[in-house]
């Protein structure tokens, strides 16, 4: 009905009529700061091209949708503190970089505080989404973030993160040694188990990586050496370390470390107050 009165209009009046519209249409827009240009002109029934015109030549700035959300896309461009060292760690374990350059973490949905610890350490508001995942026939209850930063992946795969890594992932040598226990840590918190008798079981699909950790460890503990071998039921490889050693291995990672995923701290909180360290480097 509309248009059909429109054509009745002349090209002054139809023009009078488009520029009220728009005047209204911007009017709306900048009282609106979550409105995007393209609702704005199917709200006012009028064309994005005709509204950018006007706004152009008013110097009104049109915003930007697409970066809704923000984070510090510099984050792993340089390891040189404990929490960068530590989600490095985190992301070698449970994180995957996808070929269009989204950063994801899915843990279980019990572990949900620690996405949002990772989420504060990026400083972002990315959603953290709950999702059902099913693993070996069980279907489970998961939470996913997901990060769309081109710079944070290209960093993240300099750092040794890409694709398909569990099976080449190699140990990083890129920054301060008294970091790399950050970094082991979170790797542990992301694919290790911390049980009974003062075990720490960590796995990976590449053995060159244990046998790299292995070596630090011997290094900073004086450990005796173990074989890494492959655990049939993981199909990774793994290393495992009991009792006294054990507990040195704990206490070296989480002694006065100030982040942590909280169902693994709490199982080595008992002995951090009661076991010395001893070790030839710390």
């Amino acid at each position: 009905m509309k248009s059909i009165e429109n054509n009745k209009l002349s090209n002054k009046e139809r023009h009078l009529q488009s520029l009220k519209i728009a005047h209204e249409a911007i009017e709306y827009y900048l009282s609106n700061k979550s409105i995007s240009l393209t609702k704005l002109a199917i709200k006012f029934g009028t064309t994005r091209t005709t509204l950018y015109h006007y706004m152009k030549n008013y110097n009104i700035a049109v915003r930007d949708m697409s970066k809704k959300y923000f984070y510090d896309k510099d984050f792993f461009n340089l390891i040189n503190t404990e929490e960068k060292a530590y989600w490095l760690g985190f992301i070698y374990a449970d994180g995957y970089i996808s070929k269009d350059n989204h950063l994801e973490i899915t843990l279980n949905s019990g572990d949900k505080q620690h996405l949002y610890k990772f989420r504060q350490a990026i400083k972002s508001n990315v959603p953290i989404k709950t999702k059902w995942v099913t693993l070996n026939g069980k279907r489970y209850k998961a939470c996913r973030i997901n990060v769309c930063c081109t710079k944070m992946c290209k960093d993240l795969i300099k750092q040794g993160v890409f694709n398909n890594k569990s099976l080449n992932i190699q140990f990083p040598k890129i920054f301060r040694a008294n970091l790399i226990r950050h970094f082991i840590r979170g790797y542990v918190d992301g694919n290790g188990c911390l049980s009974t008798r003062n075990m720490v079981y960590i796995s990976c699909g590449s053995k060159l990586f244990l046998e790299s950790l292995q070596k630090v460890l011997i290094k900073k503990l004086d450990l005796t050496k173990v074989k890494i071998y492959s655990d049939k039921r993981s199909k990774n490889y793994a290393y495992a370390k009991v009792g006294e050693q054990g507990k040195l291995i704990r206490k070296y990672l989480y002694k006065d470390c100030k982040i942590y995923l909280d169902r693994k701290y709490c199982k080595v909180l008992p002995i951090l107050t009661q076991l010395p360290l001893e070790s030839k480097k710390v």
